[in-house]
């Protein structure tokens, strides 16, 4: 990925919701909500200290992560949408 994120941000590919549920029933984009796990895409240099330096933060690139509602940003890259987070949003990671 091309882009760097500043601080204790994450940058997060969410993937889309399911279109048909199990069913066969068709759902419109409009109704679908995101999900709110996504994959790490990049990391910031981590939490700024009051020393200047900072604390890297307990994830990695690859992990997938459970998100806050609401908490967060979109952004494009490569014509692609993605999700910028504080890592503060993020709940847990998926192992």
């Amino acid at each position: 990925m091309k882009f760097k994120p500043n601080g204790d941000r994450v940058v997060v590919d969410y993937g889309t919701a399911d279109q048909v549920t199990k069913s066969g029933i068709y759902i419109p984009e409009v109704m679908t909500q995101r999900p709110f796990t996504g994959k790490v895409m990049a990391i910031g240099k981590g939490k700024l200290q009051k020393d200047g330096t900072f604390t890297s933060l307990p994830i990695e690139i690859g992990d997938t992560v459970i998100y806050s509602m609401g908490a967060h940003g979109d952004i494009v890259i490569d014509d692609k949408k993605y999700l910028i987070l504080r890592f503060s949003d993020i709940i847990g990671k998926v192992n």
